[in-house]
């Protein structure tokens, strides 16, 4: 059994540490603790401020988008508040 230096607090928003001593990411996400965005020209982090509202829309909105684009967000969120969705 290999012993890491990392913990498993090091890899955030549900990442992991692999069997190489790396965080492991899940789908869209990626750096050393899993907090970066893996698509650079879609998607983003986003830090949800309680009293803020905030609107995400797809790329070329109101327009169609291109075939086969795949954006991912990041919505962070303090763990004292509970977000509300609206459709």
């Amino acid at each position: 059994m290999i012993k890491c230096k990392k913990s498993e607090d090091t890899c955030k928003n549900r990442g992991f540490v692999d069997h190489k001593c790396n965080c492991y990411c899940p789908e869209g996400l990626k750096g050393d603790d899993c907090n970066t965005i893996a698509s650079n020209d879609c998607g983003g982090i986003i830090d949800l401020v309680p009293g803020k509202k905030v609107e995400i829309t797809s790329p070329n909105y109101p327009n169609n988008y291109d075939v086969g684009k795949i954006c991912y967000w990041l919505l962070r969120v303090s763990t004292k508040h509970k977000p509300d969705s609206n459709d």
